[in-house]
């Protein structure tokens, strides 16, 4: 018997801004592109998110009190360094062009959503979850978060989930994370995620060049099609014709780790 929505209780959503005073690893791109989509990821304008679970179980876990502090801040460093991801999709309709702006007035309008929630079944229950052969989704659902305003530009990217058990909360912790296929692929996730469980751990400031992927360029300018501007507008007709309203047309890409 897999969760219901009455059974992830919500304890707080908070919003993350990129902390510019973490890292100056790597070179940023400048803070005010905004970045037309290439023809291949207007593909995924009406996709659902790319998702990710992730289980981690032990009695060496922390508080969770501690846990959610630590992913917060860890993912405002690792937002500096993948300022995209905290930008918004945007639907400019004079040209009739989707776009990921990043500029500064879109990050700081947007941030990304940090869910902090309760497994009310409890400790075992969320650890049969991830242990069964036959993995619920229907129930991991409900471990990660939506996108706020999905359904019409423009939208955040970016959201996290951290859910623990009811109770005292300890030994166990589910992480849900959400972002937008029309801007980033599956290399870029994990890439994404490797920085932040780098900054997680507090390597990030002393990492150098070489010990991290740099990462990815989100800039789509080096795709390049004679016929881009008609494929685009073409694919957009198609997939999302009601722009900026976005109707969702295929279920979600839900992974799960353990």
């Amino acid at each position: 018997m897999g969760a219901t929505a009455d059974q992830v209780r919500i304890l707080s959503v908070t919003h993350v801004q990129p902390d510019r005073q973490t890292t100056n690893l790597w070179p940023l791109a400048d803070d005010h592109t905004i970045m037309k989509l290439s023809f291949l990821d207007s593909f995924h304008v009406a996709t659902g998110p790319i998702q990710r679970l992730f289980f981690y179980d032990g009695p060496g876990l922390p508080p969770f009190p501690f846990i959610a502090g630590s992913l917060r801040s860890s993912l405002a460093a690792t937002l500096h360094v993948f300022l995209p991801l905290a930008g918004k999709l945007a639907f400019r309709p004079a040209s009739g062009h989707v776009v990921l702006d990043c500029s500064p007035s879109a990050v700081s309008s947007s941030r990304v959503k940090f869910v902090e929630a309760e497994f009310l079944p409890g400790a075992d229950a969320l650890r049969r979850l991830a242990g069964d052969e036959e993995h619920d989704t229907e129930a991991f659902a409900w471990l990660v978060p939506e996108l706020d305003d999905a359904g019409k530009l423009p939208a955040p990217v970016l959201a996290v989930q951290v859910t623990r058990p009811a109770g005292d909360g300890r030994g166990v912790v589910a992480v849900g994370v959400s972002l937008h296929h029309a801007v980033a692929d599956g290399k870029s996730f994990w890439q994404f995620l490797r920085w932040w469980s780098a900054a997680s751990r507090g390597d990030l400031l002393t990492a150098v060049p070489g010990d991290l992927m740099p990462p990815p360029p989100f800039d789509r300018t080096a795709i390049r099609h004679r016929r881009e501007e008609e494929l685009t507008a073409w694919i957009l007709r198609l997939r999302a014709p009601m722009l900026p309203t976005v109707i969702i047309r295929l279920l979600n890409d839900l992974g799960v780790e353990n």
